[in-house]
């Protein structure tokens, strides 16, 4: 079982967002970030990526002999592997942080086995707020 955190949205229907490592974000990881909006996790990715592929073909090229080819590749799987551990234990946190700055609302935080069973056990499902007429 899992804690979720359930935002709510005057508008928009509830959001839950796992607490801990991401393992959507482990294997889709840009696509992931595009695909929940959070364009922070989308640009450290793209920038990482960019840099990571640069530096290995400039390192696979100008090694002349196979032994330090072999190497550079070995070291630039290892680097994308603890960058994709390292993003993918944020990116719930981040997550968050756009739900926020989108006006979400944190209602609730549940034990539950997914997101729609965290959804569902969730005290609330939107923000209360009260009408005041302008005649009162």
């Amino acid at each position: 079982m899992n804690q979720y955190s359930v935002f709510t949205h005057l508008y928009l229907d509830p959001v839950a967002v796992k607490h801990g490592f991401n393992w959507p974000s482990f294997f889709f990881g840009p696509v992931w970030a595009l695909y929940i909006g959070c364009w922070r996790g989308f640009a450290i990715y793209a920038i990482t990526i960019t840099a990571h592929v640069g530096s290995f073909w400039i390192g696979y090229f100008l090694a002349l002999d196979e032994g330090p080819r072999m190497m550079a590749f070995f070291l630039y799987l290892s680097f994308m592997l603890a960058l994709e551990i390292w993003l993918s234990t944020i990116m719930n946190a981040w997550h968050t942080k756009s739900l926020l700055n989108k006006g979400y609302v944190e209602a609730d935080v549940v034990t539950a086995l997914d997101r729609p069973h965290a959804l569902s056990k969730s005290s609330q499902r939107r923000p209360v707020t009260t009408l005041v007429s302008p005649n009162e």
